[in-house]
């Protein structure tokens, strides 16, 4: 029938995820996406495809990729939580960051969530531990992961932080200064239009960083990805 051969299409759209075409690989995503639930055998494919998108900050293919995932419902749960244990931490992260927006669906996948705080990379531990406040907001140990990260050291895990929780709605007000710094100061446009529309969502709570918001929209370096 037309719909068994339709869905006979998504091993074929599974493999354009690993195309070198940029563009195939984003209309493969798409597509995955309308099939819904019925693309399940391609949820394995669509999470290493987000985690390539995220190391290689690839902004319209992380959407595509994570629509998809999340319209499989039950079976991108499932690859998912199985994604926490990858040996690839991008695909971890994906994995992670994914699952917050299941919402309660994702409610299974917490004991899988609370193994990866103890993840050898930072950006593991901190979407680990966004995601997990989001389901249970007074775990105490991804609690206790997100304030480490926050007042890390290293610029780089603090601004990682902020921009999580900033992405997950979770606009803490010690994320704000970390948030302003880098709007004003990083010397990487992506991650200044970052900060800057982080900033921009938090709202009223965010007035006085009116200066850092300016300075990152007046970035000239920053004009096409504003465009995104």
């Amino acid at each position: 029938s037309g719909r068994e051969q339709s869905l006979s299409a998504v091993p074929v759209l599974s493999e354009a995820l690993s195309s070198a075409d940029a563009p195939s690989r984003l209309k493969a995503a798409a597509a995955l996406g309308r099939f819904g639930p019925k693309a399940a055998p391609s949820s394995r494919a669509l999470l290493e495809a987000l985690g390539r998108a995220l190391k290689a900050r690839a902004l319209v293919l992380i959407v595509a990729c994570r629509q998809a995932l999340e319209k499989l419902g039950a079976a991108g749960v499932s690859a998912c939580a199985e994604g926490l244990k990858d040996s690839d931490s991008s695909v971890r992260a994906a994995a992670a960051w994914t699952l917050h927006s299941f919402g309660e669906a994702a409610l299974g996948a917490r004991p899988a969530l609370a193994s990866a705080l103890d993840d050898s990379e930072a950006m593991v531990r901190i979407k680990s531990a966004a995601a997990l406040v989001s389901l249970e907001p007074g775990h105490p140990g991804a609690r206790k992961t997100l304030e480490e990260s926050l007042a890390s050291a290293e610029a780089k895990i603090r601004l990682e932080a902020a921009l999580t929780l900033s992405a997950m709605g979770l606009n803490l007000p010690e994320i704000l200064p970390i948030l302003a710094e880098a709007a004003r100061e990083s010397d990487d446009p992506l991650v200044r239009v970052n900060a800057g529309t982080a900033l921009g969502a938090a709202g009223p709570q965010a007035a006085g960083a009116a200066p850092a918001l300016t300075a990152a929209a007046a970035d000239p370096r920053a004009e096409p990805l504003l465009r995104l």
